[in-house]
């Protein structure tokens, strides 16, 4: 005679809609009377739910057929079958204990001959909290924050809710190093202008304007600054480049002092100063002299001197200022021109410019 052992490996729990059964994984080993396992067989089997005891009432039953896989391991659905009697979905989880009554065919049929009992140690909790039975007590109120208070003197308060409240200690930190409040909060006009005759006053702007931006924090700056120590001829009415071999400082070695071109380094609002003396021994009354700023060979910007009248010494200063817009990688230059009839000379020593990034 064949015999079966019964092995309860999982009890997982399948929720779905209301409207579809519920059911969980049951599975069993059944092996024949000389222990050899019933492989690949038709396994006829009756499952029933079982309340109280072992021998309680059964408030559910059902039927099933299965086959059996190489280990003759059977698998089966609780909730899937054939019914027999009662509704698996309203069995009361809560009111247990609750016991599996087993009863195997070996052939496949309805003929059980071999039965097995076991209880439902774990309870199938999911079935359980779907109609659970009276919850428990709230919990107690934790304790949270009310307000909090800035008490001026470099202490705060927080208030809870159980009444209770906390101060700290003074959280003051160290008192911080004085700003410089005089050149940074100096206005300046860096509007375009122009001032014959007083090469300081360029200068000095250009001074001041160091000062105020040196004073930024946590401020880009780009600047650069070159001189022209050389006398360089500008003929008669042609625009001519004028360069700065003489470096004083470049932040970014954005200046090219050999092609006179300023490659933005960053984008923004740039300052250019620029101070053009001319030797004007040779000039003829009404001769003027013209100063261009460009900006990829584009003319942004040009300053101009009154032309030059009979009283007039030897030399002519064009100093001014203009704002331009450069994108990062955009080339600025400087040209000059003059209207005298022939060659005039561009006094070294006493030309010079400056390129200073003022804002973003």
């Amino acid at each position: 005679m064949k015999r079966i052992i019964i092995i309860i490996t999982a009890l997982i729990l399948c929720s779905t809609l209301s409207a579809q059964p519920q059911k969980m994984s049951y599975q069993a080993v059944v092996r024949k009377a000389d222990n050899s396992l019933a492989a690949n067989a038709t396994i006829g089997m009756r499952i029933s739910i079982l309340q109280g005891s072992a021998t309680g009432t059964a408030v559910y039953v059902e039927t099933q057929t299965s086959s059996s896989n190489d280990n003759g391991l059977v698998t089966l659905e609780i909730g899937g079958g054939n019914v027999q009697s009662g509704d698996f979905s309203t069995i009361d989880w809560a009111n247990g204990p609750y016991f599996i009554k087993t009863e195997t065919d070996p052939n496949g049929g309805t003929n059980y001959s071999i039965s097995g009992t076991s209880q439902l140690l774990s309870v199938p909790y999911a079935l359980y909290a779907e109609a659970s039975g009276t919850p428990g007590p709230a919990g107690v109120d934790g304790v949270g924050v009310v307000s909090t208070i800035d008490n001026g003197d470099g202490t705060f308060t927080i208030n809870y809710s159980d009444n209770t409240s906390f101060t700290s200690g003074d959280l003051t930190g160290p008192q911080g190093p004085t700003g410089n409040t005089s050149a940074a909060n100096t206005p300046y006009n860096n509007t375009s202008s122009n001032i014959p005759n007083n090469p300081g006053n360029v200068q000095d702007a250009i001074d001041e304007n160091d000062a105020r931006l040196d004073a930024l924090e946590n401020f880009v700056v780009a600047r650069a600054e070159g001189i022209n120590n050389q006398n360089t001829t500008i003929p008669h009415n042609q625009v001519t480049l004028a360069t700065f071999p003489n470096e004083n400082f470049d932040t970014h070695n954005a200046y090219n002092p050999t092609a006179g071109v300023f490659i933005c380094p960053v984008a923004g609002y740039y300052e250019v100063k620029s101070r053009v003396v001319f030797d004007t021994q040779t000039w003829s009354i009404g001769a003027q002299p013209h100063v261009q700023y460009r900006v990829n060979g584009t003319t942004v910007a040009q300053l101009d001197n009154d032309s030059r009248d009979a009283g007039q010494t030897a030399r002519v200063f064009l100093s001014g200022s203009d704002i331009v817009y450069l994108n990062q990688g955009d080339q600025l230059s400087i040209h000059v021109f003059q209207t005298t009839g022939a060659n005039s000379t561009l006094m070294g020593g006493s030309t010079h410019m400056s390129v200073h990034l003022i804002g973003k």
